[in-house]
């Protein structure tokens, strides 16, 4: 169904399916490790007070000069 989407970039069935994928095993490990967590009944997700901790340090690190 993805495949005439925008989001598609033109991408064959197989490569959408593999990128499709590894967003999946991406999402599944930030709720693993407890960065985000999944909104009862809804598709959402909502950043969880680590994960809230968690993106203000990287924030910090990635503007620090060295």
């Amino acid at each position: 169904m993805l495949g005439g989407t925008p989001w598609a970039n033109g991408k064959k069935d197989k490569a959408l399916s593999a990128h499709i994928n590894r967003l999946l095993r991406i999402l599944r490990l930030l709720r693993d490790h407890g960065v985000i967590r999944k909104l009862p009944n809804q598709r959402k997700y909502q950043l969880t007070d680590k994960g809230r901790r968690l993106t203000s340090a990287v924030n910090a690190l990635l503007g620090a000069s060295t």
